[in-house]
């Protein structure tokens, strides 16, 4: 019995990260669909000196993009990198906890029952300032594409919002961002970069696992972003996968 105790708090110390983890990922997509429709948080994260001075880790998703398709692009890259990772994340903290679970049930019903109780009540943690940090950087990156598409083709960028309206809001950010003064841009804290670099890694793998083939250069870091596999479709088709990502991201 002791044996079985023993096992029992290694599980349940064991189900505690992975379950805040899988809870913050829901979290952090629900932040983001609340924060890409506030204005007052847009116009707080998106400012004329951000919009100048980009993190470089973000400039992959804002290069010159390709004739065929323009801008739209970069939108479908960033929304499939996003997917990608949080896909992955999820698919992993899932498998650990379902086997947390199964060596739970294995050592008894009650020790079972403590760690479903466990994994529920990491749901009651409030959102961490790390992925509120991310899912803010990862809006910033749309409303940083659509700066740089209203400053070489304003008319299509414009034409763009208006089908996919989920953007509307950002891209009216951008546009009294491009009109105020300078402001002192925000300084993430160590932890939050951490996240940010384990973050976009998964990014950059998921694009590498699901690419067709690669696409466009970046020269300036020398780097290739593949186009996940968006080889040869056409300018509208593409408007309208983006049109309804915008909707349901």
């Amino acid at each position: 019995m002791l044996i079985r105790i023993i096992i029992e708090v290694v599980l349940a110390i064991a189900m505690l990260y992975p379950a805040f983890m899988f809870w913050q990922l829901r979290k952090r997509k629900r932040f983001w669909k609340q924060a890409v429709r506030n204005r007052a948080f847009l116009q707080s994260l998106i400012s004329r000196e951000s919009l100048a001075n980009p993190p470089s880790d973000l400039l992959p998703y804002v290069r010159t993009p390709p004739k065929e398709g323009g801008y739209m692009w970069n939108v479908k890259l960033l929304f499939d990198a996003d997917k990608g990772a949080t896909l992955r994340f999820s698919i992993f903290y899932g498998v650990v906890i379902a086997a947390i679970l199964v060596g739970s049930y294995l050592l008894g019903p009650l020790f079972l029952a403590i760690n479903v109780v466990l994994f529920f009540l990491a749901a009651l943690v409030p959102i961490s300032t790390a992925a509120r940090s991310d899912a803010s950087e990862n809006i910033f990156t749309v409303g940083l594409i659509l700066h740089r598409w209203h400053l070489d083709n304003a008319a299509e960028c414009e034409q763009f919002v208006k089908q996919a309206y989920g953007l509307r809001t950002v891209y009216e950010a951008v546009r009294i961002a491009q009109w105020q003064p300078n402001r002192r841009p925000l300084i993430r804290s160590a932890s939050i970069r951490s996240f940010r670099r384990i973050w976009a890694r998964a990014r950059h793998c998921w694009i590498a696992l699901t690419a067709a083939r690669p696409s466009f250069s970046i020269s300036a870091t020398k780097r290739r972003v593949p186009l996940v596999g968006l080889q040869g479709r056409e300018p509208q088709k593409l408007l309208e996968i983006l049109v309804k990502k915008s909707k349901i991201h």
